[in-house]
């Protein structure tokens, strides 16, 4: 057999740093995007400047989607066809914190709160993105965008909130968006 390489190691890192750059591109341009589809401008800035699963979570993806297999659920929202930057920027505007802030490395509960809303929505909007891939765009490891979505969920499930609020904001914002576009 010899020392011969058998090439798949070589592809998979290849693979995975591919990846890695359509993720990279995805994230510069939500942060140095221009003005939403309504004129509102998120923000521009330099670029070079384990839970278990809850109860509600699961009955909620009992009732509004269809699980492929162990894949996650996709949702009906998904059939919007939104891009991460217009999902990521309609809740920077609605929660009136810029996208570099929501991106950045600092845990206040301020920024804290609409990041897992940027996780909820981006879970359910755009289906095709893996939890490792939203976390390298925000900067975080997929178990914390798993916590995000059930938290948001969570929250939802409760009743009225600012997280309820914000996320009623985002979806109408969201909804504009795909129909005029």
């Amino acid at each position: 057999m010899g020392n011969e390489k058998l090439g798949i190691f070589e592809e998979l890192q290849e693979r995975a740093q591919r990846y890695k750059r359509y993720v990279e591109r995805d994230r510069y341009k939500a942060i140095v995007s221009g003005p939403a589809s309504n004129g509102a401008c998120a923000t521009t800035v330099n670029p070079f400047e384990r839970q278990l699963w809850r109860k509600p979570y699961i009955q909620q993806i009992e009732r509004t989607s269809r699980i492929v297999g162990r894949q996650r659920p996709v949702w009906p929202e998904s059939n919007l066809r939104l891009t991460v930057v217009a999902v990521m920027q309609a809740v920077a505007i609605e929660s009136g914190i810029p996208i570099a802030d929501l991106v950045g490395p600092h845990r206040e509960r301020r920024l804290a709160w609409p990041r897992h809303v940027i996780c909820w929505a981006l879970d359910r909007y755009c289906p095709h993105y893996s939890l490792v891939q939203i976390g390298q765009m925000l900067h975080r490891d997929h178990s914390t965008v798993l916590y995000g979505i059930q938290v948001t969920t969570q929250r939802l499930a409760d009743g009225r909130s600012p997280t309820h609020e914000l996320v009623a904001k985002v979806r109408q914002r969201l909804a504009a968006a795909a129909e005029g576009g």
